[in-house]
């Protein structure tokens, strides 16, 4: 028996160096993957910098507060307001448009006015070709036709003109 009490020491001193072989394997092997991955991020933000489509346009960000999307119409916290609906790339329209919107918002009695560019891709959902939906209940139902104003009142739709002539007499 004495002969078996031997022999387990000896097992057990093999287990305890090969856990310890087996730890420091499985350390560098850690170690190389880090390593690989900092060498690859390394290179490819190297890669970046020295590309041409990088964006070297170090012009202001400007954050317009009176221009919206469509679909945030019916949400904004003023209970009552406009929102005038155009398109911002037609520019003969859009400067007429943006003049009378300017105009209307420097007047001391105006209620707040915000103005929602139909050219822009989140708004092209609610463009129609067809009839314009002039008493929408949700955002889901707008169908614009054109040029709009919309007078909102509690996130309601309580007044809808189309055409410039009905915009400029509303606005002026």
């Amino acid at each position: 028996m004495a002969k078996q009490g031997k022999k387990s020491k000896k097992n057990e001193e093999v287990t305890v160096h090969y856990s310890i072989k087996g730890i420091i394997v499985l350390a560098v092997c850690v170690l190389v993957v880090f390593l690989g991955f900092y060498l690859f991020t390394l290179h490819m933000t190297k890669q970046d910098d020295n590309s041409s489509n990088t964006n070297t346009d170090n012009s202001e960000v400007v954050f317009s507060y009176d221009t919206i999307l469509l679909g945030q119409s019916l949400s904004v916290r003023d209970g009552s307001y406009y929102v005038l609906m155009y398109d911002f790339k037609d520019e003969e329209k859009a400067s007429t448009y943006s003049n009378l919107f300017t105009d209307y918002k420097s007047k001391e009695d105006a209620i707040p006015i915000y103005k929602v560019d139909m050219s822009n891709g989140f708004n092209k959902n609610y463009v129609t070709d067809g009839e314009s939906n002039k008493t929408p209940t949700a955002v889901s139902e707008f169908a614009v036709n054109g040029v709009t104003l919309i007078k909102i009142e509690d996130h309601n739709v309580v007044d809808y003109i189309e055409g410039e002539e009905g915009i400029t007499n509303m606005l002026s």
